[in-house]
C-alpha cells in the first residue's frame, strides 16, 4: 500500500494541473514545428518562455508565498477552502499569457487557445468551489489535454491516434492516483474531466 501511495504521489505531482499548459505547448511544437515554432526560433522562445514563466514558475512562487503565510497547507490543495486563492492565481496568469500570445501576431491561435481554455475551466471550477463542491483540478487538466489531442488534428503533421490513446491512458492513471490517495470521489473526477474537456473545446471553437 505504501508503494501504491508513493507512485500515486509521483503521478499527481508530475501531472499537477499547473504543468498542463506547458505540456500542451510542448506537444503542439512537437506535432507541427512548422506551424507552431519551437525554440530556438524567436516565436518558439516566446511561446515556451512565456508558458514556463507565467504559467508555471511565477504561479509556483506565489503558491509558495501563500503557503508560507499559512493560506494553504501544501500544493496538494486537499482542503476545498484553501483552493480559492490558488485557482485565482492560475486564472490570472493564464489570462495574462493569453493576451501576451494574442498581441504577438506571429503566435498561432491554437497556442493562445490553450491559455483561454484553461481560464474558462478554472473560472467554472472557482464558481463550483464557491458553491462548496470539491472538483478535481487534476482531472480538469487531463480533460483539457484530451481536448487538445483531439483538436490538434487540425494542425498536426504526425499521427494523432497513438497520442490520443496515450493521453487518455495518462488521464486514467491520474484519476486512479487521486482515488488511491483518497483525495477525490469518482464523481469529482468525472466532473473535472468533463469540465476540462468542455472548457478547452469551447476555447478552440470560439
Amino acid at each position: 500500500m505504501q508503494i501504491e501511495r508513493a507512485i500515486a504521489n509521483i503521478v499527481s505531482y508530475v501531472f499537477h494541473p499547473i504543468f498542463v499548459p506547458l505540456y500542451g505547448m510542448v506537444y503542439l511544437m512537437w506535432c507541427n514545428p512548422y506551424a507552431i515554432p519551437a525554440p530556438p526560433t524567436r516565436v518558439g522562445v516566446y511561446l515556451f518562455g512565456w508558458t514556463l514563466i507565467y504559467s508555471v514558475i511565477v504561479p509556483l512562487i506565489l503558491l509558495e508565498v501563500i503557503r508560507r503565510e499559512g493560506y494553504i497547507k501544501d500544493f496538494k490543495l486537499s482542503n476545498r477552502k484553501e483552493r480559492a486563492i490558488p485557482i485565482l492565481i492560475m486564472m490570472l496568469f493564464l489570462l495574462f499569457n493569453y493576451f501576451l500570445m494574442t498581441k504577438q501576431l506571429e503566435c498561432p491561435e491554437i497556442t493562445s487557445d490553450i491559455m483561454l481554455g484553461g481560464f474558462f475551466s478554472l473560472f467554472i471550477a472557482y464558481m463550483v468551489n464557491v458553491a462548496q463542491i470539491k472538483i478535481s483540478l487534476h482531472a480538469i487538466g487531463m480533460g483539457a489535454l484530451i481536448s487538445l489531442a483531439v483538436f490538434s488534428i487540425t494542425v498536426s503533421i504526425k499521427a494523432i491516434a497513438p497520442v490520443l490513446m496515450l493521453v487518455i491512458f495518462i488521464a486514467g492513471l491520474v484519476g486512479t492516483a487521486r482515488l488511491v490517495l483518497q483525495e477525490h470521489q469518482p464523481n469529482e473526477l468525472l466532473m473535472g474531466y468533463m469540465l476540462g474537456f468542455i472548457g478547452q473545446t469551447f476555447a478552440f471553437l470560439i
